[in-house]
């Protein structure tokens, strides 16, 4: 396990999508269960698969949100993301964390890697988006 990371489970999720004209469905903006809003900046591929991780199967999408690289499944008709579950840090004050901030940055990656302000852990800029976000 990672550490400050208890697991992840399935979350479902609103999804802005563009539909194309060859059919393809485009994922524009996550919507969190809190009304937040995240905008998908590249879509980098999708393929029919399932998730070994919170289960489910559907279309995996691979996108780019913030500056991080994170999966969305469609599972027709909803949608959904592998949560990550932050791990509780211990309460007998042994600091068994080495650093409180740990379970801060746990927590502010809730939605699969996904910050409120739009960044994500382990940030990139480097990324380049195959469809046409703009």
């Amino acid at each position: 396990m990672v550490r400050g990371i208890a697991g992840r489970r399935k979350r479902y999720v609103e999804v802005e999508v563009e539909f194309l004209a060859d059919g393809l469905i485009v994922p524009r903006a996550v919507i969190w269960h809190d009304g937040r809003r995240f905008p998908v900046r590249a879509v980098l591929g999708r393929r029919r698969c399932a998730s070994l991780k919170v289960g489910g199967e559907g279309v995996r999408y691979d996108v780019v949100v913030g500056r991080s690289r994170t999966f969305l499944f469609h599972e027709d008709p909803r949608w959904f993301v592998e949560e990550v579950v932050p791990e509780t840090a211990p309460d007998d004050g042994s600091g068994a964390w080495g650093d409180a901030a740990d379970a801060v940055d746990a927590a502010a990656y809730g939605a699969c890697g996904m910050r409120a302000d739009g960044g994500s852990a382990g940030d990139r800029a480097d990324l380049a988006a195959p469809y046409p976000l703009e």
